[in-house]
C-alpha cells in the first residue's frame, strides 16, 4: 500500500508511514489510523481514496 508523509500535530516534524491493507479494508470511511511518532501517538483519518482528510492530536496527560 502507499507510503504517506504528514506533519506530526504534536511536534510538527515530518512523519513517514506505510499503510497496510488491514488498516482500511472493510472499514467505514474516514478510517482512523493511530500513528506512533517517537514517544507520542496521534490519529490520522484517511478517506476512501486513502488521502489524508484530518489529523487529531490526542489529549495527553503528563504526570508532574
Amino acid at each position: 500500500m502507499p507510503e504517506r508523509i504528514i506533519k506530526c500535530p504534536v511536534c510538527n516534524e515530518p512523519v513517514q508511514f506505510n499503510l497496510t491493507e488491514d488498516a482500511v479494508i472493510g472499514k467505514e470511511f474516514p478510517v482512523p489510523c493511530i500513528i506512533y511518532h517517537g514517544d507520542h501517538p496521534f490519529i490520522a483519518y484517511l478517506d476512501s481514496e486513502l488521502n489524508l482528510c484530518d489529523v487529531e492530536k490526542p489529549y495527553i496527560i503528563r504526570s508532574k
